[in-house]
């Protein structure tokens, strides 16, 4: 009996044994829950087409200047989301950018836009977004790789100088207008940038201002009180004095519906000068 019963004991432990070596190779090999990728830091830089990330000393075109979390509704699809549907994701990238930059991104020759997750990034469970700012040019170059930081004061009142949006003027060719070019305000120039103008509401107007019209209605008066506000001139005195007054939208068709409902607004004047119109009260 004791033979047999050894025997016995002998195969209870070796499937024992068995089975926990399945479970252990079960737990070795069983497929592991993707980990997420590292998230983006402010302060880094991007470049080429397909961006990759360089120093900021490098030449680059993009830079991040605020990272978020997607909401919790976005966050729970099973694609990264949309440009078009990241409004309040957009709204925070704004208010955070301020105080990287140094002031509020739509009063520089900058806009911003919004990186989510690659779809594969979204499987592996990266939920965060990406704040990047574009350093603009003119109408001539307008986009523009530029070398060092677009770092300003945390405080918002002093962003990096060569982004600060201030005086331009069109160029002429061969009697053919070609665009607009960046000038000190002591250089001769027929525009400046006179302020932020911001739609009524989130919901009006639905579809991006793609007409002359369309910016008068959404833009045109609060441009005009951002020219008087400015210049310190009066409305009757600027019609005198045939200033024109005009918004330019901050984004494009695509990025209206995310939340970029906002224009710069700019004077234009009838003749060059030399000096800016900041509180003059009229023209020199």
């Amino acid at each position: 009996m004791f033979p047999r019963l050894l025997t016995t004991t002998v195969k209870v432990a070796a499937i024992l044994l068995a089975a926990i070596l399945v479970v252990g190779l079960l737990l070795i090999f069983r497929p592991r829950s993707p980990s997420p990728e590292p998230v983006p830091q402010a302060g880094q830089c991007w470049a080429g087409e397909a961006p990759v990330r360089v120093d900021c000393e490098e030449s680059h075109r993009l830079e991040t200047v605020a990272v978020g979390e997607i909401g919790a509704t976005l966050a729970g699809g099973g694609t990264p989301p949309k440009r078009s549907e990241l409004s309040g994701e957009f709204a925070e990238c704004g208010r955070t950018a301020v105080r990287y930059l140094g002031a509020d991104w739509r009063t520089l020759h900058v806009t911003l836009l919004l990186t989510a997750p690659s779809h594969e990034q979204w499987q592996k469970g990266s939920r965060w977004y990406r704040c990047d700012a574009l350093a603009l040019g003119d109408e001539l170059d307008p986009v523009t790789d530029r070398r060092g930081s677009m770092r300003g004061n945390e405080d918002g009142t002093a962003p990096a100088p060569d982004l600060q949006l201030g005086c331009a003027g069109h160029v002429v060719v061969l009697n053919a207008f070609i665009g607009t070019r960046r000038r000190p305000c002591t250089d001769p120039h027929d525009m400046e940038f006179v302020g932020i103008a911001e739609t009524a509401s989130p919901d009006f107007p639905p579809e991006f201002p793609a007409t002359a019209d369309a910016l008068e209605v959404a833009f045109g008066a609060e441009c005009r009180a951002r020219a008087r506000t400015y210049t310190s001139m009066p409305a009757d005195l600027l019609d005198r004095r045939h200033v024109t007054v005009a918004s330019r939208p901050t984004g494009e068709a695509a990025t209206w519906t995310g939340g970029d409902r906002s224009a710069r607004c700019w004077v234009y004047l009838d003749h060059p000068v030399t000096t800016s119109l900041y509180g003059r009260g009229d023209l020199p």
